[in-house]
């Protein structure tokens, strides 16, 4: 997949792009400014997104100016959407009810599973990588087994960063999931399926 080089400088000065169902042309020199910008603009008009909304629009301002700079990235990514928060919040809730954390013997075993997930990639936002792995090792006292392939990545099905997700014991997981009402697409080997 490509990814834009530099997004703190658009080509020709605006990030530009036409909202096919609409024909409206939507522009903003800020990236962010823009994918804001066509997101209201898809919320105004009805027009559904998926979470890789933001991965396709860049894609489509791509094709659409071939002279803007980019590299090519083969890392899977999605969106983080408040439904990812509120999942985060309710495994947090569901924790302090005393649950303890599984055993590094056992976080281990699990992120040997993710490291070589089709379902592992990265969610689009800033610096919650780092966020991330400090919680985990808060949480945990321990360091993170595989940081190297599991820093900053975090599961596409249910959003979850890798690293603390595996440290939290499957009874409070499965707990969060009936209580959202959503079961998560795991792949077929994931330990989530476990149980």
């Amino acid at each position: 997949m490509k990814r834009i080089r530099n997004k703190s400088h658009p080509v020709a000065g605006m990030w530009t792009y036409v909202q096919p169902e609409t024909g409206v042309k939507i522009q903003d020199w800020n990236w962010n400014g823009f994918v804001k910008r066509v997101r209201d603009h898809r919320e105004a008009c009805n027009i559904p997104f998926p979470a890789s909304w933001v991965d396709q629009l860049e894609q489509d301002v791509l094709a659409a100016n071939p002279k803007i700079p980019y590299d090519e990235d083969d890392t899977a990514r999605r969106r983080f959407t408040g439904s990812d928060v509120k999942r985060f919040m309710a495994t947090m809730n569901e924790l302090r009810k005393g649950s303890e954390l599984v055993s590094e013997a056992e976080h281990r075993r699990r992120l040997d599973i993710c490291a070589v997930c089709p379902q592992r990639g990265q969610i689009s936002c800033g610096g919650c990588g780092w966020l991330a792995k400090q919680i985990t090792e808060l949480m945990g006292g321990r360091k993170v087994p595989r940081a190297e392939d599991v820093y900053r990545k975090s599961c596409l099905a249910c959003g979850c960063d890798l690293a603390s997700k595996a440290s939290i014991p499957l009874d409070v997981l499965k707990r969060v999931d009936e209580k959202l009402g959503i079961t998560p697409d795991y792949e077929t080997g994931c330990w989530m399926r476990e149980g």
